[in-house]
């Protein structure tokens, strides 16, 4: 509850500061705490203030997915990663959007990529236990 409240009001204080608005929406979605209230109007202020930033377009797209739109979410984060072919969040995010729809080889090839991306940093072991493989490899 503290974090929610510090992450809100300084996002609330600095309404135009990008930085503060991605902390927010990644709080929101990474702990699934209030998603159509405070982590996806967060995300799509990354959008306004910083269109052309992948992770604005990640964040949105991880957003809709939790919250159920997932076909608003597979065309964000495809634009996520047509922007930043590299970034291993939308690869990762993608890997649950294709596990969801039952594409099994589609959503492990995109955790593979995620953990390839980010092999020794958290997306990396965020990918590595979704594809079941034991931490370190």
């Amino acid at each position: 509850a503290e974090a929610r409240s510090a992450f809100l009001q300084a996002a609330t204080l600095a309404p135009g500061e990008w930085e503060f608005w991605f902390l927010l929406a990644q709080f929101s979605l990474n702990f699934e705490i209030e998603i159509a209230d405070l982590g996806l109007p967060a995300a799509r202020n990354l959008i306004t203030l910083n269109p052309s930033d992948p992770r604005s377009y990640d964040l949105l797209g991880y957003a809709h997915f939790l919250n159920g739109n997932t076909l608003l979410a597979e065309r964000l984060l495809l634009k996520s990663i047509a922007l930043q072919p590299t970034l291993a969040s939308a690869h990762y995010h993608l890997g649950h959007l294709r596990r969801w729809q039952g594409r099994t080889e589609q959503s492990q090839a995109a955790f593979e990529l995620a953990l390839q991306l980010d092999i020794d940093g958290p997306v990396g072991d965020l990918a590595r236990r979704a594809l079941g493989l034991p931490q370190g490899e």
